[in-house]
Parts: structure tokens; sequence; C-alpha cells
């Protein structure tokens, strides 16, 4: 779409592109529940299709919950305190592909100076973050501050070399007894552990949103009159000033661009952001003229 608001020495350009891909799988072979285009990370993410799903849907083994009872689906742990890692289902945990892109284009003139800038937004689809996952491993993130110390809320206890520490916690969930009972958990871990056991394996809580806003590009550029030019063998005489990847939002708020973290693809393989280069600003002038 292309469009001009304002004209007159002042004008106003405008183009606007739009794009939205709306699909479902209508069905499968007979006797077959489910396809799978794929995996990632070690299988840990797979990319299924299923009668009434979309593609591009992708897949994780979550954590055991509790059956049925007082309890129904809060997490289940072992007797150790830890996660139980059900590898026999997989659950949806999102779909690389956009609800929608709009790109705008903007121009304005005003005599001989132009003002253009070029927006992309990106609407809707998740992303699992490798690097995030890796960072939360090292204890390099800021959500891995709690429990370190009795400063940041770690409980005091012994491990089984007998050390006193200061950096337990517990992962909320249940335990079952041999009656057929639960109880709520009280084994106290230590906080790397914690983190370890929470993110590690746990693929739902890694999975973020691949919405962004972008000013693509900006430019402004001044065109030299013929009378500045003169008797000079030139004309159309101009100087642009150019910046690219100047600004980006984006809805996950984790400081990770989404459109470059995506950007290693492997035929259905989408939506795994691993260890990508990040994006680029650059500057530019641009002297342009005809002889």
């Amino acid at each position: 779409m292309n469009a001009v608001p304002v004209q007159g020495i002042f004008k106003w350009e405008i183009g606007a592109n739009f794009t939205r891909n709306e699909n479902k799988v209508i069905s499968l072979m007979e006797g077959l529940p489910e396809y799978s285009m794929g995996s990632a990370d070690g299988d840990n993410i797979r990319y299924l299709i299923k009668e009434g799903t979309k593609i591009g849907d992708f897949y994780t083994p979550s954590y055991t919950k509790v059956p049925g009872g007082q309890y129904a689906g809060a997490a289940l742990l072992d007797k150790t305190g830890h996660y139980i890692r059900n590898n026999a289902e997989y659950i949806k945990v999102g779909n690389y592909n956009p609800d929608f892109t709009i790109g705008f284009n903007n121009t304005f003139s005003y005599k001989n100076l132009t003002l253009n800038f070029l927006l992309d937004w990106r609407k809707g689809g998740n992303f699992y973050s490798y690097v995030v996952k890796s960072l939360i491993n090292a204890g390099l993130t800021d959500n891995t501050i709690a429990g370190r110390d009795a400063q940041t809320g770690g409980l005091p206890w012994v491990d089984s070399q007998g050390n006193k520490r200061n950096d337990g916690m517990i992962i909320p969930g249940y335990i079952a007894s041999a009656d057929g009972t639960y109880s709520e958990n009280k084994v106290i871990i230590a906080a790397s552990d914690f983190y370890n056991n929470t993110y590690n394996k746990y693929y739902e809580r890694l999975t973020y949103s691949a919405s962004f806003l972008k000013l693509r590009e900006a430019s402004i550029t001044y065109v030299f009159s013929k009378n500045v030019l003169g008797k000079l063998p030139i004309s159309n005489l101009s100087i642009s000033l150019i910046g690219r990847n100047l600004y980006t939002w984006t809805a996950n708020g984790l400081g990770y661009d989404p459109e470059t973290t995506m950007s290693v693809t492997e035929g259905f393989k989408l939506g795994v952001g691993h260890w990508t280069l990040p994006g680029t600003r650059s500057f530019g002038c641009k002297l342009s003229c005809n002889f």
C-alpha cells in the first residue's frame, strides 16, 4: 500500500506492506497421530504436526505432575526434591511463525531536504533460547541471584560432605509416599542445583516471545540546488547521512534480538536460538551526483 497524505512544499509519502500466514493441518495418514518434521538441541525440541494444529508448533518434554486428587497438576518430585522429567509426553511450548509482520516506509520532504525511515514490526511467534539456558547454568543471569547466600534468601543446610552452607533452596512441589499420598517438598538443595534442575531440562521455561519493533533504517538527504552548483560540470548533487538497525524493542525484554537469534535455520528447524552473532548498528555517509 502506498499513499501521499500530505502534498505541497511539505510532502509526506508512506508505504506499507502486511504479511500474515494462516495454516492448519487438516489430516494425517490414517493411523498416524503425529508426524515429526525434525528436532533440535539433542531432540529436546521436536517439530510435530498433528491434526488441527499449525505448522511451526514445537514441543518439548515437561516435568511429571501429580495425576489427581488435591494436588493434581502440581509438580511431582523425586525423593531428593528434584523434578522428574516426563520423556513420554511432549508438550507444545510455542510456534515460531509470527501472527503478522508489517513494514512502514515513511518519507518527509521539505524543499531540498528529505527524511526517510523504515520501521519493521513482527507480532507473535516464539523462540527457545539455548543461550539463556547456558547463561543460567553458569549463574550469569539476574534471575539466578536469589538463594546464593543468606542475604539473597538462601536457606541454611548441610551438604553431603558435612559442610554448613547458606545457599539452600526448595523446589515447589510434592513427593509421593508409599501409601499413595503426597507431602509437600521440604528437601533443601543447593541454589546451583535448583536452577540447573529448574531450567536445564524444562524448555517451556526458556521459551520467549519473538515479537519486536525495529527502526530498520533512517536517512536524511540534502539535494543541492542548481544555483549552488553554478557552472560546475555536475548535476543532482546530494549528500545523505544513513543509519541502520538504530533501535530494537523486543517483547521478551531480555536484550536478545529474536530476528538475529533465529537467523540460522535448517528446513523446519526454526525458533531455536543458539550462539549467533548479534546484530550491528551502522552509520554511513553517501555523496551522489551525475556528470
